[in-house]
């Protein structure tokens, strides 16, 4: 038993993000990673930053505590233009929120519900590559609550 479920948070939402885009555009080419990939692909979905906040629990044997997990979710999409870009970014976005909120909100047993709290979006044109479109990033924050105690 972990101390914390930060970890397998921020797992169960890649898990869950692979998922979801699988089930919503099944030939889509998405690169996913934890952290900034080698390779980029027009899509791509980082799990990224997370952070952790634990509440004590009652003085007992178990010494339960519940604990907030937040994990931050960026999606990069580059397109010809920055509408096509922002529409993508926010279809991905779209389709994993749904997924989590609907279908598998505890992370595969994970934490005890997880949903999305907020988003920044900002959109992009990559100096190296002016005439090879625009972009969109979005940083998305997840937000789980898990339980912590020795039956785990």
């Amino acid at each position: 038993m972990a101390d914390t479920a930060a970890q397998l948070v921020k797992r169960g939402l890649d898990t869950a993000a692979r998922a979801a885009i699988a089930a919503a555009d099944p030939g889509a080419v998405v690169t996913f990673d934890f952290g900034e990939p080698d390779t980029w692909s027009d899509d791509t979905v980082l799990t990224m930053r997370v952070t952790s906040t634990q509440l004590p629990g009652p003085i007992s044997p178990r010494r339960v505590r519940d604990e907030t997990v937040e994990v931050e979710l960026h999606i990069v999409t580059r397109r010809t233009t920055q509408l096509e870009a922002d529409d993508r970014a926010y279809a991905l976005l779209g389709w994993i929120a749904h997924h989590v909120r609907m279908v598998d909100p505890t992370l595969g047993g994970v934490a005890l519900w997880c949903f999305m709290t907020g988003h920044d979006a900002d959109g992009f044109t990559p100096d190296q590559d002016r005439l090879g479109g625009r972009g969109t990033e979005i940083i998305a924050t997840f937000t789980a609550r898990c339980r912590i105690s020795d039956a785990q």
